[in-house]
């Protein structure tokens, strides 16, 4: 009768699992929980990279085209560190300058323009002219020269940097008698 009593518990026993088995179980389940949350996490951060560097990219980009806009339709260019000053078709002096990390543009003395937004930092505009001879503005060019970064801490990704040289499209000097 024993040996019958013994075998029924040790039948009853079997169908569960034990307390290693369970530790074992759990254990691998934490580890295969630990690398999805890492990779989901990684990927989270990977996106906010990328988006605060696209933000800095179309705001930079935004910035150079309207820059470029005033040089290709602009003459009488006064550069220093950081600074554009020229003359627009419409006889306007424009002025095209950083200031505490934003890239502004004023017309005329005027309230100054954000070119930039609070999303970017502009850490360096430098400008450059070159003179390629003959007439005033006449293939002449102006170099443009940014770098930026994003203003997210929460985003760090390394600073972009974007040059264009850029010629005047002001021919009048070519023209006898002027434009």
């Amino acid at each position: 009768m024993c040996q019958k009593h013994l075998k029924s518990i040790k039948e009853g026993l079997s169908g569960g699992y034990t307390l290693i088995e369970m530790v074992v179980a759990i254990a691998i389940f934490i580890v295969v929980l630990a690398a999805v949350v890492g990779t989901f996490v990684y990927l989270i951060n990977s996106q906010r990279r990328a988006m605060a560097y696209q933000d800095v990219n179309d705001d930079v980009r935004r910035a150079v085209e309207l820059i470029a806009r005033e040089i290709r339709t602009g003459k009488k260019y006064n550069i220093s560190q950081g600074f554009l000053e020229l003359v627009n078709q419409e006889e306007q002096t424009i002025v095209i300058a950083l200031d505490n990390g934003i890239i502004r543009r004023s017309v005329s003395g005027g309230t100054p323009v954000d070119l930039t937004s609070g999303k970017t930092r502009v850490t360096v505009l430098e400008f450059s002219y070159e003179d390629k001879g003959g007439s005033y503005n006449t293939g002449d060019s102006v170099t443009v020269y940014i770098e930026a970064e994003s203003n997210n801490p929460a985003a760090v990704i390394p600073a972009l940097q974007i040059q264009s040289t850029l010629t005047s499209r002001d021919y009048c000097d070519l023209i006898v008698g002027g434009c």
